[in-house]
């Protein structure tokens, strides 16, 4: 009976002062309501964070960046050429925590032309095969080059998925793009096989967005053509997207070389005994870029 009555007078001052009581359950919804979207937004902040560093390389990945030398060393600036591929190969043979060496070679200013069309070029690099596992890149069609392919200067190309779509197109009863293996594209006038396709890197709402263009295209009545050709420039992982990579040594004999005064004295050959590879030529000018990733 105690019960009753107390719950009876309870409810009795709810429903008397009813305007106070629907303002204090608003204030704990509301409240209840900012914890649930706080932790909502930390959380998608946090995933899309993780996703980001796992999409270029992962927390184990290193930058190895040159370093201007202190003032009371200036006498020895010309000895010092900076980051080169023989820094690369001392990692590789010297260092037994290191899982993965990418160097790098790169143009700032690149164009690909494929007959009369052009794509936007983000990065175009002279790479290792390492680069693979060093940065997560996934071939979608197609194949990386092999080392051969580098130690032989090929002119052979990797070339990313909005690359692709703007030099070769789309299929637009399927929306899949038209494939690019075989093909030989122009780099700065440069001829270039294309090997292999990466494959497209998005974020789950790009990707619905692109799937929900797909189907409103397809659902649209009148004639329908074979190919387009289109450029897609957007999204967070756009230089990703837009990527042509070469072998190495392909960008520094066709490339690098060329506009290098010491070519001849910079281009020097190296052998490891204990190893079974061919020889390998080492080129010495600086590297645009030098990541390592450490053993687990």
């Amino acid at each position: 009976m105690f019960i009753f009555n107390t719950l009876l007078i309870g409810l009795r001052e709810i429903f008397s002062h009813w305007f106070r009581s629907f303002l204090t359950i608003v204030g704990v919804v509301l409240g209840i309501m900012s914890l649930v979207t706080m932790s909502a937004i930390v959380q998608g902040m946090e995933n899309a964070m993780k996703e980001q560093m796992a999409t270029f390389g992962g927390a184990d990945k290193i930058n190895v960046d040159e370093e201007e030398p202190p003032s009371y060393q200036d006498h020895k600036r010309d000895y010092s050429p900076g980051i080169t591929v023989k820094d690369a190969y001392a990692f590789r043979e010297g260092s037994t925590l290191l899982k993965c060496i990418s160097p790098e070679m790169t143009i700032s200013r690149a164009r690909a032309t494929y007959q009369k069309k052009r794509a936007y070029i983000s990065d175009f690099s002279g790479v290792w095969p390492d680069i693979m596992e060093m940065n997560s890149y996934e071939i979608e069609t197609g194949r990386f080059f092999t080392s051969y392919e580098d130690y032989a200067a090929k002119n052979v190309c990797v070339i990313g998925s909005d690359v692709s779509t703007s030099l070769f197109g789309e299929d637009l009863d399927t929306g899949e793009p038209i494939s690019a293996i075989g093909k030989t594209i122009n780099i700065n006038y440069v001829p270039f096989s294309v090997i292999g396709v990466y494959k497209k890197i998005e974020t789950e709402a790009e990707k619905k967005k692109r799937e929900s263009e797909l189907k409103r295209s397809l659902n649209q009545s009148g004639p329908k053509r074979t190919s387009s050709f289109k450029t897609r420039r957007g999204g967070r992982y756009q230089h990703r997207n837009n990527t042509i990579h070469i072998p190495l040594n392909t960008m520094w004999m066709k490339f690098k070389m060329s506009s290098s005064s010491s070519s001849s004295r910079s281009f020097q050959s190296r052998f490891s005994k204990a190893s079974t590879e061919p020889e390998v030529f080492v080129p010495d000018p600086t590297l645009s870029d030098l990541d390592v990733k450490v053993t687990d």
